[in-house]
């Protein structure tokens, strides 16, 4: 029963005049006080509805008993587009519109954003306190000692903690935010681009963003078909190895970086704070300033084709080490400036060389040339070798010294 008639003794608000003695008064209630007895999470078409019983007598309003076990109607919300869900044992407003049942609500009685005591309600032959004044299992139980005084610490024995609603903000074309929590972890989920048949967000939307407390991203969505092959994905992969060739994947690179033998288990399956951002294109655009990018670790970076850097100006690589390619096969660079004085100095001696004839030293020939051509020779080299030759050293591009 949501809205309904009820009867009202005038002589309990006025017993004199013509209503003196009269008989009882029908008042239409179009919205009537109930308690939330349990939610729907899970069940696609039912998601958002509650069962309910309402808090309404033949002598009107009042605290009747009303017990757990009682699971009453089921009720959808009233307003569509944004909605909170209660949780179990919330006070809503119930309604009957065209023969179907309604509810709005949580009712902010305390104004408190977690839970909000039902004080119609009244059940002594609960079997815990919570139960007994209908509190909400789901929020800590300090949020009420004020209102109860001091509460045994087996106040919840014997009681599962039920799960409760979101709230949820939800556009026409399958996109939605999501704000809400399980347990008492708390999320947010932006979807845009949601199938019209999906009752969830995935990963599959169009842009999907989570901000996520606890829980990996396989633990909060379901799978999804990778693009290039018939494997169900759980959570996520990474655009860059979602391919089915691949010669060189991020996860590959990154866990002969760290030396991480579960690099895949370090990827996809982090289970605490959390951003993840995930479309078909991503572009970040400073129009006026800078772009910063920082991590307490690591920052790594991979693309399924090829990766660019340009710069007007300067490219700076700062850090201890240096690699291009993997880091096993690797070999130092040359540092110019002292290659160019290494064999600046070995030309010099070449240059100073002698044959010895008859005892008497003789400069070298060069190619079955004349006494001292090899001096000339190597006089051209050398001048090659100049340090402000254009043909040795880069002017743009530069390495560091070792130190």
């Amino acid at each position: 029963m949501s809205s309904t008639f009820i009867e009202i003794s005038p002589s309990t608000f006025d017993n004199t005049g013509v209503f003196r003695n009269t008989a009882p008064i029908p008042v239409w209630l179009q919205f009537i006080p109930g308690h939330v007895t349990s939610i729907e999470t899970s069940d696609g078409v039912n998601i958002g509805t509650i069962r309910a019983v309402p808090h309404v007598g033949n002598q009107g309003l009042s605290g009747i008993k009303t017990h757990v076990s009682k699971q009453g109607k089921r009720y959808k919300p009233l307003f569509r587009g944004i909605n909170e869900i209660p949780a179990k044992g919330d006070q809503v407003l119930l309604c009957t519109f065209g023969e179907r049942e309604y509810y709005i609500g949580p009712l902010n009685s305390e104004n408190n954003p977690n839970f909000n005591r039902d004080f119609f309600y009244n059940n002594p032959e609960a079997s815990t306190l919570a139960e007994q004044v209908g509190l909400s299992e789901n929020f800590p139980l300090d949020v009420m000692r004020s209102k109860l005084g001091k509460l045994p610490n087996s106040i919840l024995d014997g009681s599962s903690k039920p799960t409760h609603g979101d709230i949820m903000l939800e556009g026409r074309h399958g996109n939605s935010i999501r704000i809400g929590s399980r347990s008492n972890n708390p999320y947010i989920v932006f979807s845009n681009g949601r199938g019209q048949t999906s009752r969830g967000e995935s990963v599959i939307d169009g842009t999907l963003m989570a901000i996520i407390n606890r829980g990996s991203m396989k633990e909060h969505f379901g799978p999804y078909q990778a693009n290039e092959s018939e494997n169900k994905i759980f959570g996520y992969l990474l655009g860059s190895d979602d391919l089915q060739e691949s010669n060189r994947t991020m996860a590959q690179l990154v866990g002969k970086s760290l030396g991480d033998e579960n690099i895949t288990d370090t990827i996809y399956n982090y289970n605490r704070d959390q951003l993840f951002q995930s479309s078909d294109r991503i572009v970040f655009n400073a129009k006026k300033n800078h772009i910063f990018m920082s991590a307490r670790q690591n920052v790594n970076i991979g693309a399924g084709k090829d990766l660019t850097l340009s710069s007007n100006n300067k490219i700076l690589f700062g850090a201890t080490n240096i690699y291009l390619g993997e880091q096993e096969d690797s070999q130092g660079l040359v540092l110019g400036e002292n290659l160019r004085e290494l064999l600046v100095e070995l030309i010099t001696v070449l240059e100073n060389a002698n044959g010895w004839i008859h005892g008497v030293p003789s400069l070298l020939g060069h190619n079955m040339g004349a006494l001292g051509s090899l001096k000339v020779k190597l006089a051209g080299l050398k001048q090659k070798l100049n340090k402000d030759s254009n043909d040795l050293l880069s002017k743009k591009h530069f390495v560091e010294k070792n130190t």
